[in-house]
């Protein structure tokens, strides 16, 4: 199917398109070369479900294309570790500079819609969750802490994130994440 592909596509030397595209739900796998000469401005990754394509994914990225990679996971209710993901992420950031898009790994339709709206939930259990629009604070968040550019409210955010995931660890009652 590839090479059936391949042959239809049009070459990047004609220009890039104002589009861009990736994977859903998995590694690019055999089809990473493939992907990487798409005649496209950019390319989203999933870095939650196939975070080693990330370094290989750049490694071929034509010179002018944008990577957005996702880093918050779009697919469960839990927060981030946001102190982990900026650890890790901050290589790509000195790699890419402005090329690098942070974003959530897929479209946040799994989730609930804002946990502000949850009035009836175990407060140790809202502590640990992150439903769309706390992860979209999540993903800001990273890229104002990756970009040293945070504010104090940042800073706060970091800082919940890091004790509601300690807090998840110790907990009795809520059950480890599965990643």
């Amino acid at each position: 199917m590839a090479a059936g592909l391949r042959a239809r596509l049009p070459s990047p030397a004609v220009g890039p398109a104002e589009a861009a595209g990736g994977p859903y739900f998995c590694a690019l796998g055999d089809n990473l070369s493939l992907t990487t000469r798409l005649p496209v401005e950019g390319l989203h990754i999933d870095a939650v479900r196939a975070p080693e394509q990330v370094e290989s994914v750049i490694d071929r990225l034509i010179p002018h294309q944008v990577l957005s990679v996702g880093l918050v996971d779009g697919r469960n209710i839990w927060r981030a570790d946001l102190a982990a993901l900026r650890e890790r992420r901050l290589p790509l950031k000195v790699r890419l500079g402005q090329r690098l898009w942070l974003a959530p790994s897929c479209s946040l339709l799994h989730v609930p819609v804002d946990l502000r709206q949850e009035t009836e939930l175990d407060a140790e259990l809202v502590n640990g969750l992150a439903f769309a629009r706390q992860k979209l604070d999540e993903v800001v968040t990273l890229a104002r802490l990756i970009d040293n550019r945070a504010t104090p409210e940042d800073e706060q955010r970091l800082s919940e994130a890091t004790r509601a995931l300690d807090a998840r660890r110790e907990s009795t009652r809520i059950l480890p994440s599965p990643r």
